[in-house]
């Protein structure tokens, strides 16, 4: 499900929030489980304090290598106050080329949802921008709700999602 809304105000709940915000700013939407924010390590610290006032637990933080040579990125993990289960193994680093060097790779994302989610999980990306979050959900078997502000961001996205369901 594709929503043309601002994810400040936009509340839902889902099981598992994966999103990678243009800024530090509190979202509306609420996870039962994991939630892992991509950002400059600048930023890790700032969202590990806006997640804990949210009533998150934070885990640690994780970092996707971005090869052949566009440094990394961090990645902020957290999960709600139920039980926790451990399924990034020994260490959440991720290798994944980085063609652009802005946007996460598809395959990046659909390891991230192997290692943290269940097929038939539902999964909301509250900054969706180019969708990646909702297509690797949508191959992997999960549910998905993307969340974007511009209307063009969203058409694409069910534009896509259109082509790839027939």
């Amino acid at each position: 499900m594709i929503h043309n809304v601002d994810a400040r105000t936009f509340s839902v709940e889902c099981d598992h929030i994966i999103t990678a915000p243009p800024s530090v700013m509190p979202f509306a939407a609420v996870a039962k489980q994991w939630v892992l924010i991509f950002s400059d390590v600048e930023q890790t610290h700032l969202w590990r304090e806006l997640l804990e006032s949210q009533d998150y637990r934070y885990v640690r933080t994780g970092a996707w290598v971005k090869q052949p040579a566009f440094g990394w990125e961090a990645c902020t993990i957290a999960h709600s106050w139920g039980q926790m289960p451990q399924p990034f193994g020994p260490s959440p680093v991720w290798r994944h080329d980085s063609p652009y060097g802005i946007e996460q790779p598809l395959a990046l994302l659909l390891e991230v949802l192997e290692r943290f989610t269940k097929p038939g999980d539902v999964v909301c990306d509250p900054f969706m921008g180019t969708g990646t979050v909702v297509k690797a959900a949508h191959q992997s078997g999960r549910r998905f709700v993307g969340i974007d502000i511009d209307p063009e961001r969203c058409r694409e996205v069910e534009a896509w999602l259109t082509e790839h369901n027939k």
